[in-house]
């Protein structure tokens, strides 16, 4: 197809701003076709493409590895799709203080490596963490399976960057872990999905790197008793730093994995110990998880990469009542792959095509007080009925409108993404 007139103008927009239109790239199957891509390098170069959006009237939507585009609504005009993976430099680095500033396209796996020879890490465990970049995980939230033991990235983070509307560039936080000066910048856009403005720059606390970190399975005779004993451990004190229930694991049935840090002696302690526990229930001994066995675990609480999905949900509850409702969806659906966070009342549940359990019913099997969100969406669904992504309107909603319309009123960043529209 021809270039537009306007495709003309947005190009020499690009160029003018130091940048060269990128290629295509993949995105879920609903969205429209972005104006273009672009690679900012700095703070400097989003900015200038944030004074554009009121000129041509088009949006900016951030993405780092694109692992979780497909979380919430198609974005609800004209739109730049700004890659944060060409802001991939660490910042700064003090070992003594524990405290790591780096751009935002900087991978978990990139600063992982350059942490290591100083015996320290960022206590996340993700899926896909050589493409998860660090402004995408805080944007979201996203904290995993270790999330019990050490937080969310919004306990981890401690100051960050970000363009706003009109290309105001702005900081929060600081470079020490007490800081109480001005307003928490940095709780206000973690989890805010991209939608207050690009976050440029991150300030992260590390942690000590543990002698030993292994993940332990316990093959389960059913899936019930897996959930029941997960929520059992999570209530005693064994100090584990994680663990997860899953339905079937490489087709051999369900497992509970945990996830055990420290020295040796501490961790066959916690070994024999849940041993003691889990194998009068009818458990297999103890074993080390494949790094296939690892990594598929964590897969399966994203859709990225799967292509034979009708719907991606994650639902997030009270702890307590994670046995009941992983239990009643899977004796529903038992084809869906169900993969529970007792500790944290989390639950994701990928459910492949050619499968008669819709979205709605996956909210008869949730308490009240739940929630889900719909990470992915296939047109089988949508076909079928309407989806509310993000789960119930909650009575936050007014004052998520609020922000949103004062910190950008020209609904420049990822209009339409968001709950309730946002």
């Amino acid at each position: 197809m021809a270039p537009t007139g306007l495709d003309v103008q947005i190009d020499d927009f690009i160029r003018n701003c130091g940048l060269e239109p990128q290629g295509a790239v993949v995105l879920p199957w609903d969205w429209h076709e972005p104006l273009a891509v672009v690679e900012p390098t700095s703070a400097d170069d989003v900015a200038k493409l944030a004074l554009g959006c009121d000129t041509y009237g088009f949006a900016l939507v951030p993405t780092g590895g694109g692992t979780d585009l497909s979380m919430g609504a198609p974005p609800a005009k004209p739109y730049l799709l700004v890659k944060t993976t060409g802001m991939n430099r660490v910042l700064e680095y003090e070992p003594d203080e524990m405290v790591v500033v780096c751009q935002s396209g900087v991978t978990l796996k990139q600063l992982q490596t350059v942490l290591a020879p100083h015996r320290q890490r960022i206590p996340l465990r993700l899926p896909f963490d050589g493409m998860s970049t660090l402004g995408g995980i805080v944007s979201t939230n996203r904290a995993g399976v270790l999330r019990a033991a050490y937080g969310a990235p919004r306990d981890l983070l401690i100051g960050l960057s970000a363009v706003m509307s009109g290309g105001t560039t702005i900081k929060g936080g600081g470079k020490v872990v007490k800081n109480v000066a001005g307003y928490d910048l940095c709780k206000l856009f973690t989890g805010s999905y991209g939608t207050l403005g690009i976050v440029t720059a991150v300030n992260l606390k590390t942690t000590v790197k543990t002698d030993e970190d292994v993940t332990l399975l316990w093959d389960a005779p059913n899936f019930q008793i897996a959930l029941d004993a997960g929520f059992r451990l999570h209530q005693g004190r064994l100090f584990t730093a994680g663990m997860c229930a899953a339905n079937d694991l490489k087709s051999g049935g369900p497992v509970l994995a945990v996830y055990l840090q420290g020295v040796g002696q501490r961790i066959e302690w916690q070994r024999n110990t849940i041993d003691d526990i889990l194998l009068p229930l009818g458990f297999q001994a103890a074993r080390r998880a494949s790094d296939d066995e690892a990594s598929l675990l964590l897969e399966w609480m994203s859709p990225f990469k799967k292509d034979d999905l009708l719907w991606f949900a994650h639902c997030s509850i009270l702890p307590s009542d994670v046995p009941a409702a992983a239990s009643r969806i899977a004796s529903v659906c038992s084809s869906s792959r169900i993969t529970a966070i007792p500790g944290t009342g989390e639950l994701f549940i990928a459910v492949p095509e050619g499968a008669e359990y819709w979205p709605w019913h996956l909210q008869d099997a949730v308490p009240d007080e739940g929630n889900v969100r719909f990470a992915y969406v296939g047109p089988e669904v949508l076909s079928e009925g309407t989806v509310s992504r993000w789960g119930r309107r909650l009575p936050a909603a007014r004052l998520h409108h609020a922000l949103k319309q004062r910190l950008d009123p020209g609904n420049c960043f990822n209009p339409g993404r968001f709950v309730d529209g946002i």
